[in-house]
């Protein structure tokens, strides 16, 4: 996979998630809440109260064991794994809050996908080393991954419109394993 092709496809699979969890909280919040039995409020509480509540004879402080955030040497492994890591130029989050992505605060109101796919396409020049470094380390693995999606789509590798964009979206909304498994791949690239 060439540079051009690997961007257009560090891009998408951004885009694509950002607006997926946006769209998808977006309509939980706007759901009627479920209907909850007596019985299920109880063992809701019941669950709830225990949680809070551990009893410290019998709960398993191993299953943390290499959790960052509840064991000192995952922590200290993270830290160290930072403080190697060399600046290669904004992030995808990083270049679109520069150009000025927004949302509602409450989530009720997910972005318009054309206007954030402008946005995407202005941040791109901002992505240029950032890309270039995750396209050197990863290339081979997503164009391993590129090569499992469907076919009948225009292609990821290549600038897509409004009008290309959005079956990429709908099929990652209709949870399409491949798209998933590209678009949660790139998403974690991080250039050492």
């Amino acid at each position: 996979m060439d540079r051009t092709s690997f961007e257009h496809v560090y891009l998408y699979a951004h885009a694509i998630g950002d607006l997926g969890f946006w769209r998808a909280t977006a309509a939980m919040l706007s759901a009627p809440p479920p209907e909850v039995t007596p019985e299920q409020r109880a063992e809701n509480a019941a669950i709830f109260k225990d949680m809070l509540n551990p009893d410290p004879a019998t709960f398993n402080w191993d299953a943390y064991e290499g959790i960052p955030g509840f064991d000192a040497e995952a922590d200290a492994a993270v830290e160290a794994e930072n403080a190697a890591r060399v600046y290669h130029g904004p992030t995808y989050d990083q270049a679109m809050e520069a150009v000025g992505v927004t949302y509602d605060d409450d989530g009720n109101e997910p972005p318009e996908v054309g206007p954030y796919l402008d946005l995407v396409h202005a941040a791109r020049e901002l992505m240029q080393e950032h890309i270039t470094a995750c396209w050197e380390q990863f290339g081979p693995a997503v164009e391993a991954l590129v090569s499992q999606l469907p076919g009948d789509l225009a292609p990821i590798t290549a600038q897509l419109s409004l009008e290309t964009f959005l079956p990429w979206l709908e099929r990652h909304e209709a949870h399409d394993n491949a798209v998933e498994t590209l678009v949660a791949e790139v998403r974690a690239l991080k250039p050492m």
